[in-house]
């Protein structure tokens, strides 16, 4: 095979946009743009491919919204709670591993635009629900689990899940650095009795 043609084929591998790469990127595009520029032709204009790479993958934009809701789900919130999942570990250090796992991973990035999304499209509507449905009963447990219970537990519940599901929200921004230093007084005031 000439060269220029094992060149030419080699970059257009490199160019191939796998699944996870559309909804990795499209998740950034909704961050910065909003739903609005969800649409196929920009989304294949911003991201270098072409539209057929769009429907090599999905079949129409209403499968890949409902791909995009589903793969926000599982990586955002169920590996999180898959990797606490040791059923003899502490449950305050369970907790502080996923704080931990939320601040590191940057794990609330999309939640308020999937939020303001949902609000008017029914799948990512049903992902959000399943979304806190999963995060309450992973945080409720665990609190549960440092022997809460009633108003105690689902306050605490409620409080760690707005507190580390908006503070993305936040105008004023903490570092990383400055929140995880700030993580075991953090998680002292949640599991205080």
């Amino acid at each position: 095979m000439p060269a220029a043609l094992a060149d030419k084929k080699a970059r257009a591998r490199k160019r191939r946009f796998r699944r996870e790469d559309w909804l990795a990127r499209s998740l950034d595009v909704l961050a910065r743009e909003g739903e609005s520029w969800l649409h196929i032709d920009h989304l294949a204009h911003r991201l270098g491919v072409t539209k057929g790479s769009f429907y090599w993958h999905f079949r129409d934009r209403a499968d890949f919204v409902r791909q995009l809701a589903t793969y926000w789900e599982q990586v955002f919130t169920q590996r999180a709670g898959e990797q606490i999942a040791e059923p003899n570990a502490d449950p305050r250090e369970k907790l502080a591993m996923l704080a931990k796992m939320i601040i590191e991973g940057d794990l609330g990035r999309y939640d308020i635009v999937m939020r303001a999304w949902a609000a008017h499209e029914t799948e990512v509507a049903k992902a959000v629900k399943r979304v806190d449905a999963y995060r309450i009963r992973v945080v409720r447990s665990l609190f549960s689990a440092m022997g809460f219970e009633g108003e105690a537990l689902e306050t605490r519940t409620r409080i760690f899940m707005t507190f580390f599901g908006f503070e993305h929200g936040l105008a004023i921004k903490e570092s990383k650095k400055k929140k995880l230093a700030a993580l075991e007084g953090r998680l002292a005031f949640f599991t205080r009795r």
